[in-house]
């Protein structure tokens, strides 16, 4: 048996228990299965959240070192993955707020707000869709002051200038954190303080944030390559709108529920407007990935049984997927600290047994 099938079956014996604690595996049912992992390293820990627009399905945590599954609540403060990626979907969320009260154009050049692109000609929208032509030259490292990052800026800006900005696809982080200069330039404070203000507050992401300083020692999550060795995260005030929040699975199922309450026509206008995610969710351009168009922020896979919006995330051995498949109104959270294990196919399997269950089983 191999550490997807393991992994997998685990999580899905938690998934399609009732939702009384009695009805969870204990430690002795589940260690077979945790022995049989063999090399995978003992500190992998997995937590796994699904929603509809009307409830949370279910929220479960996977501890291999302990061999213990949890039911987690919203009470509990455990500690909090590094989302990575993930965080671009909340910086483009706030980028369509600001657009739809006003504040700018996805129209506008990155110039009108960031004097150093003045000579470019990259606009909001090449930013959000990842066609920008700028690359990742410089890597996260640690910048915990404003004089760095505007020093990251400025370096970004004396790339080469693409000469069709938005006729090429490149992901990169570069383009999103510039976004969150953007954010900061039109409201006047600094990134983490929207995001909080904007979404994690609205939302009730109460073990959430973008500003690692509110989050105690013990409750950050290291993450680990595959042998075990532990990858010390590099936190980096340039990188917080591209890869900056941390938190949790039942976090993030809050803010997967807030879209498909928008896409089911119940949402917030505080939030986001039905057209505005819907816009998000147009395919802009083929990525390099198979199967796998860009939107606004969202990543669009409409190559299987039904249409995804989803993103992923990955950093320094802290990997996350979130799911969303809005025609059966179903969201998936999954976060892990080792490097590559298995989660998309474990969201995929977890959808395919949802499919196969009473729906009713997911509003509890």
């Amino acid at each position: 048996m191999n550490i997807r099938t393991i992994l997998t079956n685990v999580l899905l014996v938690l998934l399609l228990g009732n939702s009384d604690a009695a009805a969870l595996p204990n430690a002795a049912e589940i260690s077979p299965l945790i022995s049989d992992i063999g090399s995978t390293s003992d500190t992998l820990t997995i937590e796994v959240a699904v929603t509809t627009a009307t409830g949370l399905c279910y929220s479960g945590r996977f501890e291999q070192e302990s061999g213990v599954n949890i039911t987690t609540t919203d009470d509990e403060m455990l500690p909090r993955f590094h989302s990575a990626s993930l965080s671009k979907l909340f910086t483009a969320v706030v980028v369509m707020q600001l657009r739809d009260e006003g504040y700018l154009s996805l129209n506008d050049r990155v110039g009108k707000f960031i004097p150093e692109f003045g000579k470019h000609q990259i606009r909001l929208k090449h930013l959000l869709t990842h066609t920008s032509g700028l690359r990742d030259r410089q890597r996260a490292h640690g910048r915990e002051t404003r004089d760095k990052v505007d020093a990251y800026i400025n370096a970004l800006a004396r790339q080469r200038k693409a000469k069709m900005p938005g006729t090429k696809w490149r992901y990169a982080d570069a383009g999103f954190n510039l976004l969150g200069r953007v954010i900061e330039k039109v409201t006047g404070e600094p990134y983490s303080d929207v995001l909080e203000s904007r979404l994690l507050l609205p939302l009730n992401m109460k073990n959430s944030s973008f500003d690692i300083a509110r989050i105690p020692m013990e409750q950050r999550l290291d993450g680990y390559n595959k042998r075990g060795r532990q990858l010390r995260h590099p936190w980096d005030m340039a990188f917080l709108p591209s890869s900056g929040l941390q938190t949790n699975a039942q976090d993030l199922a809050k803010f997967v529920r807030a879209v498909l309450r928008v896409n089911a026509g119940v949402g917030s206008a505080d939030f986001l407007g039905f057209e505005t995610l819907k816009e998000m969710t147009v395919v802009r351009i083929e990525t390099t990935w198979t199967g796998i168009e860009q939107g606004y922020g969202w990543q669009i896979n409409n190559s299987g049984s039904e249409l995804v919006w989803r993103h992923a995330g990955g950093e320094a051995g802290l990997e996350s997927l979130l799911a969303i498949y809005p025609a059966a109104d179903v969201g998936i959270v999954a976060l892990g600290n080792q490097k590559d294990w298995p989660r998309f196919q474990l969201v995929k399997q977890i959808r395919e047994t949802i499919a196969g269950t009473d729906r009713a089983r997911c509003d509890l």
